[in-house]
């Protein structure tokens, strides 16, 4: 872009790029601090970290706490039905326990300014899987509680 700026005298030239994985660490103020530094130097102009746009997440389920202990006791209900199954009705699903808790865990969470952004990547299983802290806050197996959260997310997809 610096090239083109120079060979065509194009000094006002606006320049927009996008990324789906520039966003580093820290704050949101940080990331822009960051992004702009790269953009100046791809694009060959000063970038202000204040043009530089977030992305906007939106929660679909109600924004309930997961360790509310009243979203754990509508847990321990629901997984312990033995036919459990979760609503297919997007209307009715995103009201589930479970799918608050899904959301919370594998979707949206709050940075320190209380800005809605994307949870980081987290296993179902394993040392520090879902299926693990949801077993310690519900009461209720492992295995049964990754079971859960795998039908969960295959209902959400049918949604």
């Amino acid at each position: 872009m610096r090239r083109v700026r120079e060979a065509f005298a194009a000094y006002h030239l606006q320049c927009i790029g996008t990324s789906a994985t520039l966003a580093g660490k820290g704050d949101f103020g940080e990331q822009q601090k960051n992004i702009a530094e790269v953009a100046s130097q791809i694009f060959g102009t000063t970038v202000k970290p204040s043009n530089v746009i977030g992305e906007t997440v939106k929660r679909v389920t109600p924004d309930i706490k997961i360790n509310d202990p009243n979203l754990i006791e509508s847990l321990k209900k629901q997984l312990l039905q033995p036919d459990y199954k979760l609503s297919p009705k997007f209307e009715s699903f995103i009201k589930e326990p479970l799918s608050i808790w899904i959301e919370s865990t594998f979707g949206v969470t709050k940075d320190k300014s209380g800005r809605l952004i994307r949870t980081t990547p987290k296993s179902i299983g394993g040392e520090n899987g879902a299926a693990g802290e949801l077993s310690k806050a519900a009461g209720i197996s492992e295995k049964k509680c990754a079971k859960a959260i795998k039908d969960a997310l295959m209902t959400g997809y049918r949604c």
